[in-house]
């Protein structure tokens, strides 16, 4: 039995489908595959009889064939069409108390990375997915905004580690699109863990490693920029965005690894300047993940991101030419570690180490006096400056249920250890006035260069239980300590 899994009525192959042939008598898999980086597969050596053949992919809703025939000598063609799963919240009613899970707080969870590549959204990173959520908006400067509130009133985690910038209350790093599985959003999230946000929590979930090696390119398709003058004249690439996945065992059921790679490159021009000048953007993501598993009840994983990118001539327009722009670069890492125990039927404990470091500079494109006039300015831009920022995290986690004749108890008791530290300079070349003829009108000058250290250290310990005392009551108490 062979063929392709595509969506979008086969506009689009899906590589990384589970293909399961199943037995309808006894509804037991008789054997099990995944689809390769072109959205092809083959099942070898499968008996004859009558099958129903699954196709499943997160984010697309599941594709069923019953009553596949498959006769000695012949080879099956069949191929599947998995539809994108549509966005909505489920309320379920079940009879009886005990048949509901206690869970804590509801989320609200979008699609996994690979609707970035097929879902019509506007972007190609995890904001993108965020705006078709009620209550989530993309601004005009291109900001995620949760229930009204700016982006820095919210939380950003990578799976149990905040990566918010310290020196600026934005997200301080990206995740290359196949290192998401899932994105959640809470924007009630009244649990006493989450205690840095004032509009919402965003959590990245990030993808580990399956059972089978595979390998996955995508976009090694250049966009190209044509002359505006000409059009047939190619003068080189508008955006180039390859990224490649690996995953696979590198023990058998014990060590999983997972890593990505994207690479990024933007040429825009700007049209209303003489000639042909562009702005330019360039970054390399990568993101590995290693998971463990030390025993039944130890499970272990590490993460590792880095992100450097810059941007050439970043405030190129009319009244400033490429000598007047700016130069931004930015780059760091960040690390986690997680282990999880499962002391008993009933209780978690999860530790969480985290080390992130940011790093930004903006510079000109000389150190020249910079000259502003009506008609346009000239010279170099006049301020350069330059931030590091590295914090330290420590989360240490208890979770238990707790059954009584006063109801269900979902209890979690936790610490939070977060240091910051930041250092920062800033250095100005003078600034001169021109008048309408090209005289000196003014010398602005500035001092010398300025330097600042802030650091900060903010530990926090809580208790919350969320408290099902029947059918129709459930109660949350929490109480949060931070200092």
């Amino acid at each position: 039995m062979h063929g392709a899994i595509t969506t979008q009525n086969g506009a689009v192959y899906l590589p990384g489908v589970v293909i399961t042939v199943v037995d309808p008598a006894t509804d037991a898999a008789v054997t099990e595959t995944t689809s390769d980086a072109t959205g092809q597969y083959r099942i070898a050596n499968l008996k004859p009889g009558t099958y129903t053949v699954r196709a499943v992919l997160n984010g697309f809703s599941n594709a069923v064939t019953p009553s596949v025939q498959a006769a000695a000598g012949r080879d099956i063609e069949l191929n599947l069409d998995l539809a994108i799963a549509k966005l909505a919240e489920h309320v379920n009613v079940q009879a009886g108390r005990r048949e509901i899970p206690l869970e804590a707080s509801q989320t609200m969870t979008t699609a996994n990375g690979v609707s970035l590549e097929i879902g019509p959204i506007k972007g190609d990173n995890f904001e993108a997915l965020l705006p078709v959520l009620p209550g989530v908006m993309r601004g005009p400067d291109g900001h995620v905004s949760i229930k009204g509130a700016g982006p820095t009133q919210s939380s950003v985690q990578v799976d149990a580690a905040n990566v918010t910038d310290p020196s600026t209350g934005n997200l301080g790093f990206d995740l290359p699109n196949d290192a998401v599985e899932s994105v959640d959003v809470q924007t009630n999230p009244y649990a006493a863990e989450y205690g840095r946000f004032s509009s919402g929590v965003t959590t990245l979930n990030t993808t580990r490693g399956g059972p089978v090696w595979s390998l996955t390119p995508n976009g090694f398709i250049p966009r190209l920029y044509r002359s505006k003058d000409d059009w047939w004249n190619i003068t080189g690439i508008r955006s180039f965005r390859p990224r490649v996945a690996l995953s696979g065992p590198l023990v058998t059921d014990k060590v999983f690894l997972f890593a990505t790679v994207l690479y990024r490159y933007f040429r825009t021009p700007v049209p209303d300047l003489p000639g042909e000048q562009f702005t330019r953007f360039s970054e390399v993501k990568t993101f590995s993940r290693l998971d463990v598993n030390a025993s039944p009840r130890n499970l272990f994983n590490v993460t590792v991101a880095t992100f450097p990118h810059q941007v050439d001539f970043a405030n190129l327009n009319t009244f400033n030419q490429s000598p007047v722009s700016t130069n931004m670069r930015q780059g760091g890492f960040n690390v986690a570690a997680t282990d999880r125990v499962t002391l008993s039927s009933s209780r978690l404990l999860e530790s969480t180490l985290a080390v992130k470091r940011f790093d930004v500079s903006i510079l000109g494109q000389g150190t020249a006096d910079m000259n502003v006039a009506p008609d346009g300015n000239s010279g170099n831009y006049f301020n350069r400056q330059a931030r590091q920022s590295t914090t330290y995290q420590w989360v240490e986690s208890l979770t238990m249920t707790v059954k009584g004749r006063a109801g269900e108890h979902l209890i979690k008791l936790g610490s939070d250890l977060l240091q910051v530290g930041y250092d920062g300079t800033s250095v100005s070349s003078p600034v001169n006035v021109l008048g309408e003829n090209g005289t000196r009108m003014e010398r602005i000058t500035f001092g010398g260069m300025t330097a600042q250290h802030v650091s900060s250290t903010e530990a926090a310990v809580l208790a919350q239980d969320h408290w099902r005392m029947n059918d129709r009551v459930l109660v949350e108490i929490g109480a949060p300590r931070r200092s």
